[in-house]
């Protein structure tokens, strides 16, 4: 009852048309007087746990693992992301295992066992950690601080997600977490489909799905950061104490010496496939870090380019080294980490997008809406980017812009000049 109440409402169904909207109605809030309800919520349950243990007919477990698709868009808008509605009695009981692998438990002797999710990641994968983009993004923003000679590398992968191994996946839930495994074979030890509606009038197209994790699915990042630690792992090892490495599930971020990042680089192009990982060698960003002389940061870029087929535009070159204060950086997952200039290049874009959200805003006819809009929309844009970068960088490149874009909205909503409100 807690997860159908708090579930959110008016979310669109799956195949099964099902919502948490007429669960909700069903089970209500229970009690004396309504035994119905209670009823309704106890039978609900058993069926819950009966999918859980895989005790359920086969057939059921064909509409199960099948999701109706919706393509959202991706990036820049070329691309597309399929996301997929899944079946609501699927979600409730992947849910409750994802909670399973987020508790603690207390041993007999009253011992206090960590939660499975940050023993097993610990370090290296952030996918399940309470605040994970936030400690990545200011990990590799300190290494870049505190060790300017070592390189870093933000790695984008291949369609990840619908790639990754789900054997591998599998077999990593049988040794770490048997009481999950009999229900995920359900789901994922078969071929499913996706089923997408509308691409033309009273059609229904499918698409087979052989790989990955579905997206949309509560287990699909979990599933994920499963499949691929074991290759994570054996990165770590190569890395030592003299690096770090912080993925966010398939957002990969290195930093390392140059040797050991060859090292690295030889297990990921080499062994990740087999994964179901591979990094592309034309997207991402290689940061060169600082070199005794330009020409060895030279040859080491050559070596990149020679060896794993890099992009020479995503290799940058240290500021010390010849290269352009203004192109050393990148973005992690959201964030800016690089020189001040970079920062400060990224922020002032970032600004101008702001800008035209802001004049968006104030073409709206109403005035209330508008407040609406100002205050529970625009107004939290750069929280992120607030808890992600250093104050001062914020502070000087983005809040200045950011609130006056703020006074703006405000004066259009009150009708009056920016000027005499600023007075005021």
């Amino acid at each position: 009852r807690k997860i159908i109440l708090k579930r959110p409402k008016l979310k669109k169904s799956g195949v099964d048309k099902l919502r948490y909207d007429h669960l909700r109605v069903l089970i209500g809030y229970g009690g004396v007087d309504r035994p119905d309800e209670v009823e309704f919520g106890q039978l609900l349950a058993e069926v819950i746990v009966l999918l859980m243990d895989g005790r359920a007919p086969t057939h059921v477990y064909d509409m199960l693992r099948d999701n109706e698709l919706i393509a959202l868009p991706k990036g820049d808008g070329e691309d597309v992301r399929p996301i997929g509605m899944g079946v609501v009695l699927r979600k409730i009981a992947s849910i409750l295992f994802l909670r399973r692998s987020n508790e603690s438990h207390t041993d007999p002797d009253g011992a206090v066992s960590e939660a499975f999710n940050m023993r097993h990641f610990s370090d290296i994968q952030y996918g399940m950690a309470v605040k994970g983009t936030e400690t990545v993004i200011h990990s590799m923003r300190l290494s870049m601080e505190l060790y300017p000679e070592r390189d870093v590398f933000l790695m984008d992968a291949d369609n990840a997600f619908n790639s990754v191994s789900r054997i591998t996946g599998l077999n990593e839930v049988r040794k770490h977490m048997p009481l999950m495994l009999t229900f995920l074979k359900s789901i994922y030890d078969e071929d499913s489909v996706g089923w997408i509606r509308g691409m033309t009038r009273d059609a229904v197209h499918t698409v087979k799905s052989l790989e990955g994790y579905h997206q949309g699915d509560v287990l699909g990042s979990w599933l994920f950061c499963m499949a691929i630690h074991p290759l994570l792992i054996r990165l770590k090892n190569i890395l030592g104490e003299e690096g770090i490495l912080k993925f966010f599930v398939d957002d990969g971020n290195v930093s390392a010496s140059f040797d050991n990042m060859l090292s690295m680089l030889d297990v990921l192009f080499q062994d990740g496939p087999s994964y179901g990982f591979r990094v592309k060698p034309t997207k991402g960003a290689y940061l060169l870090g600082r070199c005794v002389s330009s020409e060895e940061a030279i040859r080491r870029k050559q070596t990149l380019v020679q060896r794993y087929h890099m992009n020479p535009d995503i290799i940058r070159i240290h500021p010390d080294n010849g290269g352009d204060p203004s192109l050393y950086g990148s973005v992690v997952l959201g964030s800016f980490i690089g020189t001040d200039l970079h920062i400060q290049a990224q922020l002032m874009n970032k600004l101008d997008e702001l800008a035209q959200e802001a004049q968006a805003v104030m073409t709206v006819r109403s005035k209330q809406i508008r407040l609406l809009l100002l205050r529970w929309c625009f107004c939290p844009k750069i929280i992120y980017w607030q808890r992600s970068m250093l104050p001062s960088h914020v502070n000087d490149f983005l809040e200045p812009g950011f609130s006056e874009l703020k006074y703006q909205i405000l004066c259009s909503i009150l009708d009056i000049p920016l000027t005499e409100l600023s007075e005021k």
